[in-house]
């Protein structure tokens, strides 16, 4: 019956936890303690987990900064902000462009016109000048043999 009541090296690693904790029967803690009494590497393992868990429990808690929140609110805050700017100025922006190239267009045409209507009063001064002198001076256009041939 001893046999049956002793436990083994796994049953002892599967309760490791549980006894640290104190949550294990009465029981099943006796039959662990006699295992780690005659168990060198069990024992061995249970200390260095109880050191490391007696250390852990030695820290402190680490608290988050009291302020954290309200910089986390705040920088989400900013930030939707700047996406708003960012979706009006990308709507704004190119009808801008488009308004500016239409404005061009617009002084391009006004003064293609005023320097058109400038150049053909120009123009039909000198017509009239040519016309002029070429119905009183023929010569100075035409090479002397054909008025020769032509008369």
């Amino acid at each position: 019956m001893k046999k049956q009541n002793k436990m083994k090296c796994k049953e002892v690693h599967k309760l490791i936890g549980p006894f640290l904790n104190g949550s294990m029967d009465v029981k099943k803690s006796g039959l662990f303690r006699s295992h780690l009494s005659e168990c060198r590497s069990c024992e061995k393992l249970v200390g260095e987990l109880s050191a490391t868990l007696s250390i852990l429990d030695e820290q402190k808690r680490i608290l988050p900064d009291p302020f954290m929140h309200t910089r986390i609110w705040q920088e989400i805050e900013n930030r939707q902000k700047t996406n708003v700017l960012f979706s009006v100025r990308r709507i704004v922006q190119p009808i801008m462009v488009a308004a500016i190239l239409i404005i061009g267009i617009y002084i391009g045409i006004g003064l293609g016109n005023s320097y058109v209507s400038e150049a053909e009063e120009i123009a039909s001064v000198d017509n009239r000048t040519l016309v002029d002198e070429f119905l009183f001076n023929e010569m100075d256009y035409e090479p002397i043999e054909i008025f020769l041939i032509d008369k």
